[in-house]
């Protein structure tokens, strides 16, 4: 919506018989100028079709721009107007529009590329193209709504220049017989008269041609503009499956950096995975068990450190989301490296940005076992944006002796289905086929989801890997008198 103003009856007046925005009232350009809008005095003014409203259309630069003074009606005594700024082309280049699509579970959204073009690193760029892609029909909307307006207007002025030119050529028609049947004279008198008639008509005509001929020229650079910004959209060439390859080389390289971080000793750590079940021997004396535990961090609370920084400098990185079949992708990753060492655990947690290869909010920290309270699980509603509402989900926790508490929080894709449901406050189904032929990709990948993927699943396994060699620490390595109870 724009800027509304009360008018008197006399600005009014000057305001629909100005031609150019040099004719345009006072109060008009000291409103527009208060708006930052920049116009030259040289811009045409022209009605609409519908009559409810004004164009003013700078055509002096290299780029259309266009403002509306719209006539509201209103039950009181004074007279206003809305002022907008109704330009889809205020700059040649695509990144500076909202066109780049964030990606789900939330209300479609779109951003501009400003973040983009200030990229140098090509690895980044790729990231960025893969997560937040244009849309053309979002990029041309305002185009295709000005050229559907111009061009409604501009056949409106054509078919009265028609009907006007037809008129006239009637009245000389009718001169010719006059001259014919009458005499010379008559045929000037009766010429005068209709003439004097016909003058305003003439008038009129005259500036219907030109508002007809320079809308056409306006539409047709419209146009031009369009095509020009629509063919700077580059799809992303960079496949899923090459994102899911960089991811798990970066988490990979995170893995030794933290290790190094820890100063653990690199040969000694052996990484256990979902996969491999609960019943490999390990060598609780002579190795370090490693476990990776890596989460969307968009489902992550507010108070984990480092999210309301991201939340504040990269909002759209933490809504970045690709669905894949196997492996959806997400801009931003809550990454938490778990080390159990014959006398510690270590622990190096923190936000990874994947677009941007960074980290957020980062804590590393070793413990020892007689350290810890209890490791358990739980589920509780986190608030996890400062704008949404909040979020249930299934949660990992290291309690220790001094209060502290590791809490990871775990994908539970029902749960992402269910904040998506109500943030687009569409109606909640109890009925499951429904719902499987509902929109709700996230909902029916968890029907066919393999069991690692789910979120319990995942909670007991980190729990029970680290319980068990807990355990091992607890009873055979611990001093006498240090014994710690199991507390779930």
């Amino acid at each position: 919506m724009g800027k509304i103003i009360s008018i008197s009856e006399d600005e009014l007046k000057q305001i629909k018989e100005a031609t150019t925005y040099g004719q345009i009232s006072n109060k008009i350009v000291k409103s527009f100028k208060q708006s930052d809008s920049v116009i030259s005095s040289l811009s045409k003014v022209i009605p609409s079709a519908s009559g409810n409203r004004l164009y003013i259309i700078d055509k002096t630069g290299s780029y259309v721009n266009v403002f509306f003074i719209e006539f509201i009606e209103s039950d009181e005594d004074e007279i206003q107007v809305e002022l907008s700024h109704e330009t889809p082309t205020h700059s040649p280049d695509i990144n500076d529009y909202p066109v780049f699509k964030v990606g789900l579970p939330f209300p479609e959204m779109h951003i501009d590329g400003k973040e983009r073009a200030e990229l140098t690193d090509e690895k980044q760029i790729q990231k960025w193209d893969y997560f937040f892609q244009a849309s053309s029909e979002e990029l041309s909307q305002r185009h295709l709504f000005l050229i559907d307006e111009f061009t409604e207007s501009k056949e409106k002025y054509k078919q009265k220049s028609i009907g006007q030119i037809i008129g006239i050529l009637l009245f000389v028609l009718v001169l010719i017989i006059i001259f014919y049947q009458w005499s010379p004279l008559a045929t000037i008198i009766i010429g005068v008269i209709f003439l004097w008639k016909f003058g305003y008509t003439l008038l009129r005509l005259f500036r219907n041609i030109q508002r007809f001929l320079f809308l056409k020229k306006v539409v047709k650079k419209i146009e031009d503009e369009k095509e020009f910004l629509v063919d700077q959209i580059e799809q992303s060439n960079v496949s899923g499956k090459q994102m899911e390859k960089w991811l798990d080389e970066e988490i990979n390289a995170l893995d030794k950096k933290a290790v190094e971080e820890l100063n653990f000793p690199e040969e000694r750590i052996i990484r256990k995975e979902l996969s491999e079940g609960r019943n490999n021997a390990f060598d609780f004396e002579n190795s370090i068990l490693g476990l990776t535990v890596r989460e969307y961090g968009f489902i992550q609370p507010l108070t984990a450190n480092g999210k309301r920084t991201i939340e504040r400098r990269y909002p759209h990185h933490l809504k970045a989301y690709r669905h894949r079949k196997n492996n959806p992708l997400a801009g931003i990753y809550l990454i938490s490296f778990i080390y159990m060492t014959p006398e510690t655990i270590g622990f190096s947690g923190f936000f990874y940005d994947f677009i941007l290869a960074k980290r957020f909010g980062k804590i590393t920290k070793q413990y020892y076992y007689r350290d810890i309270v209890s490791i358990g699980t739980r589920v509780c509603e986190l608030e996890i944006f400062t704008n949404q509402e909040e979020l249930e989900t299934e949660q990992v926790l290291l309690q220790f002796y001094n209060n502290e508490v590791i809490a990871i929080s775990l994908t539970d894709k029902v749960a992402i289905e269910n904040l998506r449901d109500r943030v687009d406050k569409r109606p909640q189904t109890n009925d499951l086929d429904s719902d499987l032929d509902s929109d709700t990709p996230d909902f029916d990948q968890l029907l066919h989801a393999p069991i690692d993927e789910l979120p319990g699943t995942k909670a007991r396994f980190i729990v029970e890997t680290i319980k068990t060699y807990w355990s091992q620490m607890k009873n055979g390595r611990l001093p006498p008198g240090e014994k710690i109870d199991l507390i779930d």
